[in-house]
C-alpha cells in the first residue's frame, strides 16, 4: 500500500492523536474540543496554528474516508470521538511510532532533539539507539524518514518524516556515490587589478551633530560588526495572582543558582486546562511561561517540558537533582 500524502492539518491532527494517545490514555479517545486544543497548544508544536473547529471537522471527514482515523461514539454518549487508524497503513513499533509522532508536530529534527522530546512516548537509551531506529525507518521497503543535508553552524544532521511533501528549504542529505562522482570546481584566475581611480579633492565637511560624529565610520578603516544582544523575551501569560506553587525546585545550572516554580493548573477559557510556570536565576528578571493540555496532568507536563526547552534556548544547562521531575502533591488539580 502506498503512503499517504499528508497536508499541514492532517499531519497536525494525526500527530496529536498518536501523542495523546500514549501520553493521556485515559482522555482517548478525542472528542473535537479536546483535539482542537491539541492541535492548537504553544508547547512541542512548530508551527504554532490556531486551526479552527470546523476546518478540523472537515479534515477528519477527509482522513475517516481514506481509512486513517476511526470515529468512535461510546455507549450512552451522542458525541463522537476520535482515533488514529495509522496501524491500517503503518506497522511500527513503539520506538518507531515516537520518532514519528514527534516528526509530524516538530518538523524536521536532529537526533539529539528527538531523544529528549520522545521522553513522554518512548523511552530511549541514547542518542546512538535514536539514530538506528531512524536509519531502520529509511531503509525499509517503504522509508518513512529521509536525512537532510548538514546545514551552516549545525552539528548534527536533522530528518524529517516522510508522509507530506517537505518544504521547499528542505534538502536530502547527498549520498556518498553523489559527493565521489561531483567534479571539483575549475580554478578561476584573478582579473587584473583596476587602474587607481584620481583623487578628488575634498568637499568642505557639513556640520553635524555630536551623535553623527560618534558613529559615523572614519573613510578607509574596517567597520565592525556591531555586536547584537539577545534576550529572552519574557511570557506575556503570567501566573494567575491566585493561582499557588505546587513544586518549586532548586535547578544545578553552571551559570549559578536557577529556580523553577510550577504553579496549580487551572481552567482554561478555551477549554482544557493551563499550567503556568517561572524560571528564576540569580540577577536577572525571571521569565513566565505557560502550557495548555486537556487535562490537569497534561497542562503540568507539558509546562516543565517548556521550562526545560526554554531553559535550553537561554543556553543555560541544568540538572534535576534527586528526581527526573519535581515530586508534586496530590492531587493536582479536580478532575
Amino acid at each position: 500500500m502506498a503512503l499517504p500524502v499528508l497536508d499541514a492539518m492532517e499531519q497536525r491532527i494525526l500527530g496529536s492523536l498518536l501523542e495523546k494517545q500514549v501520553t493521556v490514555p485515559a482522555s482517548y479517545p478525542m472528542t473535537i474540543t479536546a483535539l482542537r486544543t491539541a492541535c492548537n497548544q504553544a508547547s512541542s508544536r512548530d508551527p504554532v496554528v490556531d486551526y479552527d473547529q470546523a476546518d478540523l471537522e472537515r479534515c477528519l471527514r477527509e482522513l475517516e474516508r481514506r481509512e486513517l482515523v476511526r470515529l468512535i461514539w461510546p455507549s450512552g454518549s451522542r458525541t463522537v470521538k476520535y482515533a488514529e487508524a495509522i496501524d491500517r497503513v503503518l506497522d511500527l513499533d513503539a520506538a518507531e511510532r515516537a520518532l514519528l509522532t514527534v516528526l509530524l508536530l516538530r518538523g524536521a529534527q536532529a537526533p539529539g532533539e528527538l531523544r529528549t522530546r520522545t521522553d513522554r512516548l518512548h523511552s530511549f537509551a541514547d542518542r546512538e539507539q535514536v539514530s538506528a531506529v531512524l536509519r531502520a525507518l529509511a531503509e525499509g521497503e517503504q522509508p518513512l524518514v529521509r536525512e537532510l543535508e548538514l546545514r551552516p553552524r549545525e552539528q548534527d544532521r536533522r530528518w524529517i518524516h516522510l508522509l507530506g511533501a517537505p518544504s521547499t528549504d528542505e534538502h536530502p542529505a547527498p549520498t556518498p556515490a553523489a559527493q565521489t562522482a561531483a567534479a571539483p570546481t575549475p580554478a578561476v584566475a584573478p582579473t587584473p587589478a583596476a587602474a587607481p581611480t584620481p583623487a578628488v579633492a575634498p568637499t568642505p565637511a557639513a556640520a553635524t551633530s555630536p551623535a553623527s560624529v560618534a558613529t559615523a565610520p572614519t573613510a578607509g578603516a574596517p567597520v565592525s560588526a556591531p555586536t547584537a544582544t539577545v534576550a529572552a523575551a519574557p511570557n506575556t501569560l503570567a501566573p494567575s495572582p491566585a493561582a499557588d506553587v505546587i513544586a518549586h525546585r532548586a535547578l544545578i545550572s553552571s551559570q549559578g543558582e536557577v529556580t523553577l516554580d510550577l504553579y496549580r493548573p487551572v481552567i482554561a477559557d478555551d477549554g482544557g486546562y493551563r499550567c503556568h510556570f517561572r524560571i528564576g536565576a540569580a540577577g536577572s528578571d525571571s521569565i513566565d511561561g505557560s502550557a495548555h493540555g486537556v487535562d490537569g496532568i497534561d497542562a503540568l507536563v507539558l509546562a516543565l517540558a517548556e521550562a526545560r526547552d526554554l531553559l535550553r534556548k537561554l543556553g543555560i544547562g541544568v540538572s534535576f537533582p534527586g528526581h527526573a521531575d519535581p515530586v508534586l502533591p496530590e492531587p493536582i488539580v479536580d478532575r
